[in-house]
């Protein structure tokens, strides 16, 4: 990811593309787990921004609450400004697909107030 960025962006793009359609179950798990290690490890904003709105995506389009587990799990150790400005962003991104997410009153405020205007903009989509 660090070592040879230009190569790692690549292999992204590629399980992107593995990812823009249906999964199994038991892959959407794994694809999230990618998703969400790059969330937490990359030093690449705009990566991490598009990876948090994979694994929105993933979830709610294939129904899979261990995937809104997960993203929960992440969450909740999201606390610096940096990080909860790239969760908000993601979160503007794919509104349609952040309403499904409950998200717990422990969250940061900006976290939940984003989530929460996703649902009253969007709910009639689904």
């Amino acid at each position: 990811m660090t070592e040879h960025p230009a190569g790692f962006a690549q292999m992204v793009e590629a399980v992107d593309e593995v990812c823009a359609g249906d999964l199994p179950w038991d892959d959407c798990d794994g694809f999230a787990r990618f998703y969400l290690r790059i969330f937490n490890n990359s030093p690449d904003a705009e990566l991490r921004v598009k990876a948090f709105e994979q694994v929105l995506r993933i979830g709610a389009s294939h129904n899979r609450y261990p995937v809104a587990n997960m993203l929960r799990s992440v969450l909740a150790d999201v606390t610096n400004d940096e990080d909860i400005a790239l969760v908000v962003k993601a979160v503007k991104h794919q509104q349609g697909y952040a309403y499904w997410f409950s998200i717990p009153d422990r969250f940061d405020k900006r976290i939940i107030d984003a989530f929460s205007g996703a649902t009253d903009e969007h709910s009639d989509i689904w």
